[in-house]
């Protein structure tokens, strides 16, 4: 019996208070994940902008292309 595939979101995302972005659980090796870190606290950048650019970067690379919407500031 064939099993059905499931969209994973954003539905599953309802529970969460972001409006612009959602949530990502993945796994990272360690020596990635701290060379990051410091590179965010050295630089005064958040660690989700960084994310943001290296699948940016990486998604131009296979010739896909997104807008880059920018978001709303908070007031």
């Amino acid at each position: 019996m064939a099993r059905e595939i499931k969209t994973v979101l954003p539905g599953s995302q309802s529970h969460n208070r972001l409006k612009n972005r959602v949530s990502l659980g993945t796994t990272v090796k360690f020596d990635i994940l701290n060379a990051t870190k410091e590179y965010a606290k050295a630089n005064n950048i958040q660690l989700s902008r960084i994310i943001d650019e290296a699948l940016l970067l990486y998604l131009a690379q296979q010739g896909i292309t997104i807008e880059d919407k920018e978001e709303p500031t908070s007031k």
